[in-house]
Parts: C-alpha cells; structure tokens; sequence
C-alpha cells in the first residue's frame, strides 16, 4: 500500500513538472521579447543596425513597411506620421498642420527630440511601417574598441487622440559603465509664430517606475500661424484686417538635456505631445491682437478652447502606459487596410506596382482626419451628419483613368513631394464627382481608392463598407 502510495505521487510530481515545462517553453513561443534579449552585443554598427531590423522583415517583404537608408539615395521615402490634424517626418523636422483640407501648412515649432552619445559616431536606418502608422529610427553608436550602444526611436501622430504626437525610445547600454545619452530638440521659446508661453504640472504614469505615477513639467504655448490673405474680401476701413491667422496651441513637456542608462540595461522613455490648431482660418485686426495680450476677445477664447481640447487627451493619455496608447493607435490604422487589392508586378516602365499603391494610400491616409474614431470631439448632429454624407455618395471616376495617370502615383520624397501628390489626388476626386467623399474622412477617401485602383476604367457608385 504504501509503494502504491510513493509512486502514485512520484507520477504527480512528473506531471506536475512536465506541465511547468510545457507552460513554459509555451510562454517563450508567445512572448519572445521577455525572455529573449532584444538587443545584441556587437562592436560591429552594421551589424548592430541589421539586429534592430529583424522584428520588421516580414513587413518589409509583404510591403507594408520599407526601409530608408540615408547613406543610400536611391532607397530615399519620405518617413511621415499623421492624422490629419497633424504630421511629421524624421527628415524634415518641421511640424505639418490641417489646412486647405490637408497637412499643407508647415510649422517651426520643434517637437522631435533625437538622440546623441557624446563622442560615438551614429549609424542609423529609417523605417516608415505603412500598416501600423509608425515610423522608426535605428541608431548604433559606435566608439574605437568598444561595443554599440544602441537605441530605437518610434513616432506616432495618434490616429484616435488627434491631439497628440507620441515619441518613444529605448537605449540598450552593453558597457560594463553607465553612459550618457544627450537629448537634442529645439527650445519651443524658439517658436517663430509663438505669442504665450506658461508652465503647468501634471501626472504621468512612469516606465522606470513601474507605472506609479510621477509629476511632469509642461510648457503650454500659443501661437498664430500667418497664412496668404483671402482673395476679394471686404474690411472695415476703422478696423482693417491685417492678416489671416490660425491659432495654434501645444502642450510640451520640458525634456531633460541628458539621461543616465545604466550599465548592462536597456531603458524606455516616452514624450508626449499635444497640439491642436483652430478648425478655421481667423481674419484679425490690430484691435484683436491687444486683446489677445491681454487674455480677451475671440483669439483668446479660441486658445482657451483648444486648450481644454488637448487637455483632455493629453490627461487620458499620461494616465496609461505607451504600450497601450500604441495599441488603439494601430487598430485604428489597421482597421483601414481590411479592404485592399492584389495586382501582379509589372516591368513595364512607368508601370504602377504595389509599392506606389501602398504608399499613395499611406500618404492620403495620413493627412485624412479619421472622424468615427474621434468621436469624442464630435457632438452627436455632426456625428449623424458624417455618416449620412458618407453613405450618399455621387457616382465618382465619370471616365478617369487612375492606374494610368502618372501624377497620381509619383513616389514620395520630401514634404513638397508629398504635397504634389494629395493636391493631384484632390483635385481628381473633384473632377470626378467626389467632392462629398472628400469631407467624409479617410474612410470613404481609401475606400474609393480600393475600389478605383483595381481597375484600369470604372464608372461605379461606391457604397460603405
């Protein structure tokens, strides 16, 4: 009875630890990044760099992400992130605002931060992911004799809190010593159009801390952004207008000149940023601007209102961990590619391939509000409103031949490159009928697409999905 006894719980113990060891490695398949290290110990920066690309290889050959090298011009594409409301690309640092019904107007504010090791030379490579909205930087910096310290930078304009620009990065320090890691960003106060600078504190949730929270310094500055005066408009003679304006307002937090990555440790730090510009352009008088000085008239309480517009995203946001914040931001963009279209390579010159389609339908895209994904900043008509105008749509491509218009296709290179091609896209969906589709937002705009890029001619009544 006892040998019974003894060997029945011998069996138990076996399949108590071949149950752990199951549980195991199935834990190891289903999160590699927490038990594999994510970076390598190398003195070789290309090599480095190669490492830091891994994660992206099946996007980069299913076309959903592409690699820019900057020592490599024939690999040039313009890395950008938007929403719409706003954008920016690592290669032209200026912040892109909505205008004209795009992100046509450029900014100096200086919201991009990058990163230095004093002394090391930085070998990068650039990644523009289509899919989920990000673009990425990879940096290895090297010194004589020893190994790479490296990092990896992602930026995002957040798809569903169109307020905020998110960047994150970590650092990888194999040194047996701790290093210092300079941080690199023009001083907002440099801000040419900028008119209010003030300083609040707020609460953020820390990644160093595990998630406790931690008080942050913001700065929160106005300014107003000159634009070409209207066309035949009427002024008053006792009050003449004297410039066209929008008013923009950012929330920044107060970065810090250096930090400290310890030795044998990776660390993150996340950067949040909140801009929010006014819905339409403002005509002003010199009477508005000593009012708006002095916190009065309708420029004030225009920057009052946009303030408590990013607010009240910026709070949410500082309240949850990046991770999370990326996620809602991916599923929104994902939620755009759930249609989609397959064609065949072609060697034809000129030829129209899948590379120019994805990238077209990214660059549209990212500076096409997505308005049933912020419907927080919507009240209800408009939100029934919206819906309504994008399921009557007018019959769109009355005779347009989209595959084969070469201007609507042209590879994106520079922010003026870009520019070109919204601006042919726009006016071809206006030729066409489809006006309405352009003030439905990016859904009914990458719909019609879809549609009209799979076929060479197409007279059709597009419908929601």
């Amino acid at each position: 009875m006892k040998t019974t006894i003894i060997l029945l719980y011998k069996w138990r113990i076996v399949i108590y630890l071949v149950m752990l060891c199951c549980l195991y490695i199935f834990l190891w398949c289903l999160t590699p990044s927490e038990f594999v290290p994510e970076f390598i110990k190398t003195d070789e920066p290309h090599e480095c760099v190669a490492d830091r690309l891994k994660p992206f290889a099946k996007k980069l050959k299913d076309l959903d992400a592409f690699l820019i090298q900057p020592e490599n011009s024939q690999s040039s594409l313009l890395t950008f992130t938007g929403n719409g409301f706003l954008g920016c690309s690592f290669q032209e640092h200026n912040i892109l605002i909505h205008n004209n019904g795009f992100l046509s107007q450029s900014t100096k504010i200086p919201a991009l931060i990058t990163l230095d090791v004093h002394g090391y030379v930085n070998f990068k490579a650039l990644l523009l992911d289509i899919r989920d909205g990000l673009m990425h930087k990879m940096s290895c910096f090297k010194h004589v004799n020893e190994l790479c310290v490296s990092s990896g930078t992602t930026v995002y304009a957040h798809r569903r809190y169109p307020s905020l620009l998110i960047q994150t990065f970590r650092v990888y320090n194999p040194m047996d010593w701790d290093n210092t890691v300079k941080i690199d960003k023009g001083n907002l106060r440099n801000w040419t159009e900028l008119v209010s600078l003030r300083f609040i504190r707020l609460q953020q949730k820390s990644e160093l801390k595990n998630h406790a929270t931690e008080e942050v310094t913001y700065q929160v500055a106005c300014g107003l952004v000159r634009l070409p005066s209207p066309e035949n408009f009427k002024t008053n003679d006792l009050n003449p207008v004297i410039a066209q304006v929008l008013v923009v307002v950012v929330f920044e937090p107060v970065f810090p000149e250096n930090l400290t990555v310890l030795s044998g440790s990776t660390q993150s730090y996340t950067f949040i940023t909140g801009i929010r510009i006014s819905d339409q352009p403002i005509l002003i008088t010199e009477h508005d601007l000593i009012q708006f000085k002095s916190d009065l008239g309708h420029l004030a309480k225009e920057r009052t209102r946009l303030e408590s517009l990013i607010s009240s995203e910026l709070m949410f946001a500082l309240s949850y961990p990046e991770n999370e914040l990326r996620k809602e931001h991916i599923d929104a963009w994902n939620l755009l590619w759930t249609s989609g279209i397959t064609i065949s390579y072609s060697y034809a010159p000129g030829a129209v391939n899948a590379k120019d389609i994805n990238t077209t339908l990214y660059y549209i895209a990212s500076n096409t509000p997505d308005f049933l994904s912020t419907q927080l900043s919507l009240n209800n008509s408009a939100i029934d409103e919206y819906k309504i105008r994008y399921r009557d749509y007018d019959q769109c491509f009355r005779g347009m031949y989209t595959l084969q218009s070469n201007s609507l296709w042209q590879p994106v290179t520079s922010l003026s490159s870009m520019h070109n091609l919204i601006r042919s896209w726009r006016h071809t969906l206006i030729d066409g009928g489809c006006e309405k589709l352009l003030q439905s937002g990016v859904y009914g705009v990458h719909q019609v697409l879809f549609i009209y890029s799979s076929r060479l001619y197409c007279v059709v009544s597009v419908h929601s999905m």
